[in-house]
């Protein structure tokens, strides 16, 4: 496990990008529960859903093990939907935090007012400017690691807790919501 690796090897590269970037096992791990206790003071607990939509970035696995880390499940959303499809996905995914890139904001805002009132809070960590009036609470970085700590308190997931809600294509009807266990993911080589 990560943490595992943060407390046996915790200087070596966990994550690298192809701009340079490094993050070692003891950095990755910190920052993970860091976001735990973040999206928690958001009201995120064991069991809800919390959607995200983010480019391949070091973000996207902060967010997803965050989330992992509270006993909660992410729901991963691709990053070309819009308009009715990604409509229908915060709708059906009962998700009360949307965590995404400050560039997806424009398609967040072609859903409906309606739908984007059952949002609570929309975690942009990468604002640069202004957050839009989206209808739920825009919370940029500065707000939403402004006085957290990395938890210290959580025990992380199971084997058999869901790692995350996959929807599907949608070839037989809308898409559905696929629960996908640790454990289904521990079978993929690394």
């Amino acid at each position: 496990t990560i943490a595992a690796r943060a407390e046996e090897d915790a200087d070596n590269i966990a994550l690298q990008d192809v701009d340079g970037r490094e993050v070692t096992y003891g950095q990755f791990h910190t920052t993970i529960l860091t976001w735990a206790d973040a999206l928690r003071r958001l009201g995120v607990e064991a069991g809800d859903t919390v959607l995200t939509m983010f480019p391949n970035a070091f973000e996207s696995s902060y967010a997803w093990l965050g989330v992992a880390w509270l006993r909660a499940l992410e729901v991963p959303l691709n990053t070309a939907y819009a308009d009715k499809m990604l409509g229908y996905l915060i709708e059906d995914s009962r998700a009360k935090v949307f965590v995404c890139s400050e560039r997806y904001l424009g398609q967040i805002a072609t859903v409906a007012p309606a739908i984007l009132d059952q949002l609570d809070a929309i975690v942009v960590p990468d604002l640069s400017g202004e957050a839009p009036d989206l209808g739920p609470t825009i919370v940029g970085s500065e707000e939403f690691f402004s006085g957290v700590n990395p938890a210290t308190d959580l025990e992380g997931p199971a084997h058999y807790d869901i790692a995350c809600i996959i929807y599907t294509s949608g070839t037989t009807g809308p898409s559905k919501g696929v629960l996908v266990p640790w454990a289904a993911l521990h079978q993929f080589p690394a």
